[in-house]
């Protein structure tokens, strides 16, 4: 009998070293952006949940957007996956980067189940305080479903320097730490097509 394996195609996400340089940009940013940026208030802003602040120098802004969109393109080639390249659209869209947002979370505090606007999002971790604490607590979770419908996870545990690159309608969430009283940090955004005249 003749046999062969086949998977049902589905999307990933690249899991990719952040650039020394950038790198460096984006947590000097973070250093002064709890005490002087602009509050980036979300439809996930509560009690308990992670505090956000804009992503203000110009500088940051570019440079992340330049790597960002080198991401697009091997998304792009790695799944075979083009959002910008529609039918409901009569030309395709150009990508531009939303505005990014910092992350504070402190102990006990977490970011609820969720997904993203736009067609791609990016999560970066600059400080983590604290070494693994179990399979879930302080770690990054994505949720998907599998071909039969069933819910499934992945588990990620963060690393500082690590971007997750996703499309923005995969649901995440992350689990709150105990064991540390600093900041986590991070940076998240997304992707947008703009619209075209």
């Amino acid at each position: 009998m003749s046999c062969s394996y086949q998977a049902f195609n589905n999307l990933g996400y690249l899991n990719v070293e952040v650039p020394d340089h950038l790198f460096s940009l984006l947590l000097k940013e973070s250093e002064s952006a709890l005490d002087n940026n602009a509050v980036y208030e979300s439809g996930l802003s509560d009690v308990g949940v992670a505090h956000h602040r804009s992503v203000e120098c110009l500088e940051v802004l570019g440079e992340l957007e330049t790597f960002v969109f080198l991401l697009i393109e091997k998304y792009r080639n790695s799944f075979y996956f083009d959002p910008s390249n529609t039918e409901t659209l009569t030309a395709n869209a150009p990508f531009v980067l939303g505005k990014p947002w910092i992350n504070f979370q402190k102990q006990h505090e977490f970011i609820p189940a969720h997904y993203h606007e736009g067609v791609f999002s990016y999560s970066i971790w600059l400080k983590i305080p604290y070494e693994s604490e179990g399979k879930y607590a302080g770690n990054f979770e994505f949720t998907y479903n599998s071909a039969e419908g069933i819910p499934r996870s992945q588990v990620i545990r963060p690393v500082e320097k690590q971007m997750l690159f996703f499309p923005s309608r995969m649901y995440h969430q992350v689990y709150p730490f105990y064991k540390n009283d600093n900041y986590r940090i991070s940076i998240s955004g997304n992707v947008l097509l703009e619209a075209v005249a």
